[in-house]
């Protein structure tokens, strides 16, 4: 129904979906921690930040991130994982590390 709205596409025109298999398991975890920690450091220092009156210590923020992502550990059974690689899956800033990750990665495409 959402594509009628567009009634006729152009002869060269091409429709297509993507969905990211695995996403989560699949960004590596240095390389995320380097590209989102410069991604932060251009925000604090193009003054975006203290333009809207938001203050966030950044290094603490890009600390705990590394904390976080580098030192994931969970349960199977009665079992404890240290996780390895990918991002710490079951942690609340699972979600936003991946749609910055990859907005960066747009962003450069």
């Amino acid at each position: 129904d959402h594509l009628k709205q567009f009634n006729r596409l152009p002869p060269n025109a091409f429709l297509f979906t993507a969905d990211a298999r695995s996403m989560y398991t699949n960004i590596n975890t240095d390389h995320a921690l380097e590209v989102i920690g410069k991604w932060l450091d251009d925000l604090e220092s193009s003054g975006q930040l203290r333009d809207k009156g938001i203050i966030i210590p950044i290094e603490a923020l890009k600390e705990a991130l590394a904390l976080v992502m580098q030192n994931n550990i969970f349960e199977f059974g009665d079992m404890y994982f240290l996780q390895l690689t990918g991002t710490a899956m079951g942690t609340s800033a699972a979600c936003m590390w991946a749609t910055i990750y990859f907005a960066i990665h747009e962003a450069f495409l």
